[in-house]
């Protein structure tokens, strides 16, 4: 029809034949313009309708030089009066394409001289990687070397946003939070075992920053003074399970978690053999056998052969004991003959039904497993009362404990604030009641007298353990530990410490560095330094009161003492 129009009203000469063409060229141009307009915006159409919409994310942040992409944001993590243990920060990386770099030594030294931490050989080796269009450089920059970065206006230096995982409050936690990789994935602690949890929302922990940094300082003086290996601190609210402290020594900062410190957690992780502590599982044990009462004595007088071994007492009494006494001279022999009269079978079932012969199911993935008697047998079963012969975590102890003086309720062990679960009985009221007075008793009278931080009522027991080694024992290297409760008449916490071969000298009084010496003072500055803050109110040891409801019924007129040997 166009061309029907044009030939009408043109005329035939060749002029307006040009005329004629070059009308039908550039309204066939305008045509395919507007045409391919129309076919362009059909496939984008097409592209957000039916492609899904992460293709295009994924395409901005993997570009020509294969940007890696961007990790999802990381939530906050909390101790129990809201105080930022973990957060994640908006930062920037630089990276480097060694196609476009020209003058690769002059790159190397501007870049050394703006980031001090790197070397100039690493990074030469970096920006001359021809193999690769992208290689880092350094993550987390400072904005003063952002800035620097950028001034320098070479176009093979490039920056990337990122998120970048910072923990305040640095190593006083890092046994604990652990820490994430380079592309904020939980690789140790809270932060593996709460890795989908933390991308979703922020997490409140049962842990109290302020009691962590006195457990934390304190354990580190005695380790300090008695020139030990290491050492752990743990306080436990003994009614919830839930943790308030836990202290891994040496430690590390999570902030520069690859290169700083010992990752190893004492607390969750070591297995340790711990001595005269377990007199105070093996007490419960034989009471809740209903085989021994508390009015039985044993006869202590003598050493103990048992499978061609010798059993002695530290500090012998040489006389007959009652079960109080057995636990407050602290008395190898009377432990022993006390755990024959239970039995072997009630002593494993006892471990077992407080978890001490398996990892504890708590959150920390570095849990540690128990280490117990291929063949339980007499010696076994003799040794393990007073602490050797199973080797369990400082944790596994504290939660025993904590379920033996709370009225007889297992708590398993929590990092996490919140509802309270239903813990399983594993012992009688009663039983539980007497537990108590007799942690008490030894603190007034026996080896736990170091440990009494005025009027808070302490309560405990000390364990000084020989460290194995090839086969036997180490006599001049042990494990000196001390698990407290308070206040004993009506439980709260348990604090424990544990000093991994302290040295005798001047902290031990030219002692040997037994649980009393070493790990008890330690006690009583912690309590002493944490009750305020847990809002527990200092009472009058001497009140009458108190001291009736802990004193150890006398013995019925009508008992009889079956428990001589």
């Amino acid at each position: 029809m166009l061309r029907r129009f044009l030939e009408y009203i043109a005329p035939r000469d060749k002029y307006y034949q040009d005329v004629v063409k070059t009308g039908k060229n550039r309204v066939l141009l305008i045509g395919a313009a507007f045409y391919l307009c129309f076919f362009l915006i059909g496939v984008k159409v097409v592209q957000v309708t039916l492609i899904p919409k992460d293709y295009y994310a994924n395409y901005v942040a993997n570009r020509e030089e294969n940007l890696p992409s961007r990790p999802a944001v990381r939530h906050s993590i909390f101790d129990r009066n809201g105080i930022l243990l973990a957060t994640t920060l908006n930062t920037r990386s630089v990276f480097v394409n060694p196609q476009k770099v020209e003058h690769p030594k002059a790159l190397a030294t501007a870049l050394a001289k703006i980031l001090p931490s790197m070397s100039y050989a690493d990074i030469y080796r970096k920006v001359t990687y021809k193999k690769a269009r992208f290689v880092w450089i350094k993550h987390r920059l400072t904005p003063h070397q952002q800035y620097a970065l950028n001034a320098l206006g070479n176009v093979a230096v490039d920056f990337i946003d990122s998120k970048t995982r910072v923990y305040p409050q640095q190593a006083l936690l890092g046994s604990v939070l652990g820490y994430v990789n380079i592309d904020n994935k939980g690789i140790a602690g809270l932060e593996w075992a709460f890795n989908k949890t933390l991308l979703q929302r922020s997490i409140t922990l049962s842990l109290d920053m302020r009691v962590q940094y006195i457990v934390r300082s304190e354990v580190q003086n005695v380790i300090a003074q008695t020139h030990a290996a290491g050492g752990a601190g743990i306080v436990m609210d003994v009614n919830s399970g839930q943790v308030i402290a836990l202290v891994s020594l040496p430690d590390f900062d999570p902030n520069h978690a690859r290169r700083s410190g010992n990752h190893f957690n004492r607390a969750t992780l070591g297995v340790y053999e711990l001595g005269s502590t377990f007199k105070i599982l093996n007490t419960a044990m034989a009471l809740d056998s209903r085989k021994v009462s508390i009015y039985d004595t044993f006869d202590a007088r003598r050493p103990l052969r048992v499978g061609g071994f010798t059993i002695h007492d530290f500090h012998g009494k040489y006389r007959v004991l009652s079960v109080p006494e057995i636990f407050i001279y602290s008395s190898n022999i009377g432990s022993a003959k006390m755990a024959f009269k239970a039995g072997t079978q009630t002593q494993m079932a006892f471990m077992k039904k407080l978890g001490l012969l398996s990892p504890l199911p708590m959150q920390l993935p570095e849990a540690g497993s128990p280490l117990q008697p291929k063949h339980w047998g007499e010696t076994e079963t003799a040794t393990i009362a007073f602490g050797h012969g199973i080797a369990v975590t400082p944790l596994h102890l504290v939660s025993s404990i904590a379920a033996l003086v709370n009225g007889g309720i297992y708590h398993t062990p929590t990092f996490l604030l919140g509802k309270i679960a239903k813990g399983k009985k594993v012992i009688d009221k009663d039983v539980s009641s007497n537990i108590r007075k007799i942690l008490w008793l030894n603190t007034i009278k026996g080896t736990g007298k170091n440990a009494a931080a005025k009027g808070y009522m302490v309560g405990g027991k000390t364990g000084t353990a020989d460290i194995p080694e090839n086969g036997g024992y180490d006599k001049w290297s042990d494990i000196s530990s001390y698990v407290a409760i308070f206040p004993i008449q009506k439980p709260r916490y348990v604090v424990y410490v544990l000093v991994d071969d302290p040295k005798q000298g001047k902290y031990t009084h030219g002692f040997r560095p037994t649980g009393g010496w070493v790990a008890a003072p330690a006690i009583k500055k912690i309590i002493t330094r944490i009750a305020p803050l847990l809002k527990v109110i200092p009472v009058d040891e001497h009140n009458p009161k108190i001291l009736r409801a802990l004193q150890i019924p006398k013995r019925p007129n009508n008992y009889d003492v079956a428990g001589m040997q």
